[in-house]
């Protein structure tokens, strides 16, 4: 399913708002004019476009009343924090052990269910951060419940899934009203391009065994694949930090014991 809806600002639209501090890049401003002329819809965004600068603008000018929702503790943390810092004024926590409202609130999925039980009758915004996730039944059903006359929501993969949950995204937010992909943003040199490698590496068989139990024997306990990565990951260290990522906190906690006995063995 693809959309393409591009309406012009008008009289009535609200003007982009400037953000004490920060300086909209020409893709920020775009999607903020796209936001603000359509009201509803969804901002295809890629990593490391900048969708907290963009958020707050929207707020900024559409009135300071917005509930922003976005799927982690973390995430909530760190948006409540930057919202502030850009907009200037406190913006309120619900979920994850906070439950403090404000004009501006930032909550996590888990929580919405409970924020829609406190009035927000005269909230303006709705901003759905990784809108992908309004394919979930709970997540779907509860931002019917928040008001707002602006309705968006942000994501890097938005209409990847089934037809179905596109439709469901869509029902929530809008269809897509504007997007800046990865590969633009490398171009005009504000993401750095990728260089990747692929490392063959032998694996037990265990054809016929559950998943699960595949997984821990192939991945998480196998170790000649967790050397592997040590010897990968202390190759790259010489360059700068490393970041490892893996599923399971077994696993990590595999890769650090084999890291920190290699240590030992090298003095």
């Amino acid at each position: 399913i693809q959309f393409e809806v591009s309406k012009k600002l008008t009289d009535s639209t609200p003007e982009v708002a400037t953000v004490d501090g920060y300086e909209l890049r020409d893709y920020q401003r775009s999607a903020v004019e796209a936001a603000l002329a359509n009201q509803r819809g969804v901002l295809h965004m890629a990593t490391n476009a900048g969708k907290t600068l963009v958020a707050a603008s929207i707020i900024k000018a559409t009135g300071n009343k917005a509930v922003v929702i976005v799927p982690t503790r973390a995430l909530l943390l760190q948006t409540a924090d930057k919202l502030e810092e850009m907009l200037g004024i406190p913006v309120g926590r619900y979920g994850a052990g906070y439950a403090d409202v404000m004009d501006v609130n930032v909550t996590t999925m888990a929580s919405l269910k409970n924020l829609v039980d406190v009035d927000l009758d005269d909230n303006q915004t709705l901003i759905i951060d990784e809108a992908h996730h309004s394919r979930s039944d709970s997540i779907f059903d509860n931002a019917f419940d928040i008001p707002g006359s602006y309705r968006i929501g942000m994501s890097g993969t938005p209409l990847t899934h089934d037809a179905l949950s596109d439709l469901k995204l869509i029902g929530a937010t809008g269809p897509i009203i504007y997007q800046v992909l990865n590969s633009e943003l490398i171009d005009d040199g504000w993401s750095v391009r990728p260089v990747i490698y692929f490392h063959t590496i032998n694996t037990p068989d265990r054809y016929g065994m559950k998943w699960q139990a595949a997984y821990r024997d192939c991945i998480v306990n196998n170790d000649a694949r967790n050397g592997e990565i040590v010897w990968l990951a202390a190759g790259e260290a010489e360059r700068g930090p490393v970041l490892i990522l893996t599923n399971w906190i077994e696993h990590a906690d595999a890769i650090t014991d084999k890291m920190m006995n290699a240590t030992k063995l090298t003095g």
